[in-house]
């Protein structure tokens, strides 16, 4: 009806576009669009008339009709930037990039001052990938239109990519002094600040964005994301909540969400939000890729490898799953197939340094020192900064005073911009370094450094230990065996070689593992995964003392899917080695599960031991090792804890002493194949030619032979270590 009254007042056609215009901009497009069929029932080129009609299609997503429309209103005014703008907008959304570029440019050519048309050519360039033309764009479009708060938040986007966070925040400011209203680049802001380390500014910017945008669920899954970095999981599960509230499609929220709970170590509702998060989306494969990653956490490498299987289904290049199969490869001691996922990884992307650097382990543990060397060399030589390269270097080079790799690590320890962690990994490489020197003090003085730094990463709870140490005691009486007695298994085939770690352990096996009857499986964490999944399912109580709601079923099931885990169907050897050094604390149980079970307890001189605890650094867990006192009464603890297994269980513990087996091999290998009731094989004396994988602290030690350098070798840290003695004299 406005339409018919505007054209019977006589109004100019001109005017009639402009009203037209007006009323598309106040979104009243059906009116727009009833002046605009009017204006072409008189005149059908009117080029003005088919643009506006073209950008209502668009705004209906109708962009067949959209192009067709673009398409008349070029043909009657070839000069017009913004109808080639808009047709390529038109283009880019029916997938037609090619075209899109090319009227992005015809805009150009037009008019090469039309800001709107390098804006989005630099958005497409983007889209594809091609990072430099996409910068090039965004800044000429500034250039011609320093105010273009949209371009400044875009160019910002990609400086984040580059992790390039100082620049991006600058833009990101500036677009939003801009327009203060501007909520993507407000939220944009709050990633940056995160990344930067700003928690407070951080949370500041993302709640000023929902304040203005309650319903900008992306926002929240940010909000999410700062939370769970900073350890606040309570927060980070509502926000994620929130963030599917209003948009239940989100993947990445449910696979966030599914990732807090797995911080938790809440297996259950870690499975219910993967699974969700592959229901909604089943295309994202970092669903996939987190949900196997918690199956290797809780041990179960099978069906991690399988879920990993899945994301390549998903994507056959996604390079981060085939790293993440070789990895779990590793824990199930797959060593080949490890390698070729390995390899498969550096072929989908050869400056994966991870890759290189993990093959180099593999090798390393073979004993294979040379190609170890090259591996980590090539690691390095992609990411000059690779911490943990140097680190794994040293373990297989002694490295020399004039040694390239020894000046960049000191350059390295030095540079204020390098992280905790890098600075840590650094600092135990050239602890190592400098004792291969026998530059004792300067090794020291690095290790301290490195243990400083490692407890920033694992804090001690000393009180844990113990917890555990009177607890056991009260919960594992000779009451509780009996009453347990004849539901485990009575399979002999499990041998735990247990104790400290650094004590022996992995010597020990390696011996064993030389004889034809036994398979030495290395350090399995399946007794304390399955331990703590039944005491999850026990309202959380902590070990040991959910141990007395476990039922009869609970026992004889657990040992069985233990026997599972370690492949008792697949291996023909009549034992099967544990070596989980920390299977300590779990004795008790164990001669509940497996009474038939042989029990090896390793153990060393303790000042030797702990100093070889303090210089291992391991990469996770053993919190206790970075301080000499809290190693020393975790020391006493441990001792404590077998002295009680000892009196409980009487005979069913057979100790070696790693000093006896230096001194004399053959009576003590002998003693063990008696101990085991196995013949005796002469290999069992060349343990060191097994080729078999060590994945331990040790592998290269067991991999030459028997040697002498670490006995005493505390006397070279006397004075370092007089904390330590002290409390382990008390």
């Amino acid at each position: 009806m406005l339409a018919e009254n505007l054209m019977n007042q006589n109004i100019s056609i001109d005017e009639a576009i402009k009203h037209a215009s007006i009323l598309f901009n106040q979104a009243e497009f059906q009116q727009a669009e009833a002046i605009c069929n009017s204006i072409l029932a008189i005149n059908p080129k009117h080029p003005d008339a088919n643009h506006i009609l073209g950008v209502i299609a668009f705004r209906y997503k109708n962009f067949k009709i959209a192009i067709k429309l673009f398409k008349k209103a070029i043909s009657n005014n070839k000069n017009n930037p913004e109808y080639y703008t808009n047709i390529g907008n038109a283009y880019k959304e029916m997938g037609d990039k090619p075209n899109a570029i090319k009227s992005f440019r015809n805009a150009l050519k037009v008019n090469s001052g039309f800001d709107k048309a390098h804006f989005n050519l630099a958005n497409i360039y983007y889209e594809m990938g091609n990072v430099k033309d996409a910068e090039k764009f965004y800044k000429s479009a500034l250039k011609i239109s320093p105010g273009y708060a949209e371009a400044l938040n875009n160019l910002g986007s990609i400086y984040m990519d580059a992790n390039d966070n100082q620049q991006a925040r600058k833009m990101f400011v500036e677009a939003v002094s801009l327009n203060p209203e501007y909520v993507r680049a407000i939220n944009n802001l709050g990633i940056v600040y995160d990344r930067l380390g700003d928690f407070d500014l951080s949370l500041e910017q993302y709640k000023r964005a929902v304040s203005l945008s309650p319903d900008y669920a992306d926002v929240y899954y940010n909000m999410g994301n700062l939370y769970r970095d900073s350890g606040d999981f309570s927060q980070a599960i509502n926000s994620y909540s929130k963030s599917l509230e209003i948009n239940p499609g989100l993947a990445p929220a449910e696979n966030n969400l599914a990732l807090v709970y797995s911080d938790m170590d809440d297996f259950e509702n870690a499975i219910k939000h993967f699974m969700q998060a592959i229901a909604v989306d089943p295309g994202y494969k970092y669903s996939y890729l987190n949900y196997g990653n918690l199956y290797r956490k809780a041990g179960m490498y099978g069906k991690a490898a399988e879920i990993y299987k899945k994301a390549i289904e998903v994507d056959r290049n996604f390079v981060d799953a085939y790293y993440s199969l070789a990895c779990v490869s590793v824990d199930s001691d797959d060593s080949e197939q490890a390698i070729g996922y390995f390899n498969k990884t550096i072929e989908l992307d050869n400056n994966y340094s991870q890759a290189y650097k993990n093959l180099g382990n593999i090798y390393k543990d073979f004993g294979d020192t040379e190609k170890a060397k090259s591996y980590f060399i090539k690691a390095i030589s992609i990411q000059p900064d690779y911490a943990e390269a140097y680190r794994e270097l040293s373990t297989v080079v002694k490295l020399k005073e004039d040694d390239a790799e020894l000046k960049v690590m000191l350059n390295m320890i030095k540079d204020e911009a390098l992280s905790d962690v890098q600075r840590m990994h650094v600092a135990y490489g050239l602890a190592r370094t400098y004792e291969s020197m026998k530059k004792y003090d300067n090794a020291f003085e690095y290790l301290e450094t490195a243990n400083v730094l490692r407890r920033k990463l694992f804090p001690y709870d000393a009180e844990n230990i113990v917890y555990l140490a009177k607890k056991i005691k009260e919960v594992f009486t000779e009451d509780f065996i009996k009453s347990n007695k004849g539901f485990g298994v009575s399979d002999q085939s499990p041998v735990f070689i247990l104790g400290m770690p650094r004590s022996g352990s992995s010597l020990v096996e390696q011996i064993l593992a030389t004889h034809s009857d036994v398979y030495g499986a290395g350090e399995l964490d399946h007794i304390s995964n399955l331990v703590k999944r039944i005491c999850a399912s026990r309202d959380n109580i902590n070990y040991p003392e959910c141990v007395t709601q476990f039922s009869h079923k609970d026992i004889s099931n657990m040992a069985e899917e233990y026997l599972g885990l370690v492949g008792k169907d697949d291996t023909p050897e009549k034992f099967i080695t544990d070596k989980m050094p920390h299977n300590f604390l779990y004795v008790g149980l164990i001669k509940v599960l497996f009474p038939n079970a042989k029990i090896i307890h390793t153990v060393r001189d303790p000042i030797d031991n702990c100093l070889s605890i303090y210089k291992t650094g391991f990469y996770d867990g053993h919190a206790y090792a970075d301080n000499l006192k809290d190693l020393g009464d975790y020391y006493n603890h441990y001792r404590e804890i077998m002295a009680y297994w000892n009196k409980l269980l009487p005979g069913d513990i057979f100790e070696v002493k790693y000093e006896h087996v230096v001194d004399d091999q053959s009576g003590q290998t002998r003693r063990m194949l008696e101990y085991l009731e196995l013949p005796w094989e002469e290999a069992c004396l060349s343990f060191y030619k097994t080729k078999r994988r060590v994945h331990t602290a040790s592998a290269t030690q067991v991999t030459r032979g028997i040697y002498r350098d670490s006995l005493k070798l505390w006397k070279c840290y006397e004075k370092q270590l007089q904390p330590l003695i002290s409390v382990l004299k008390s």
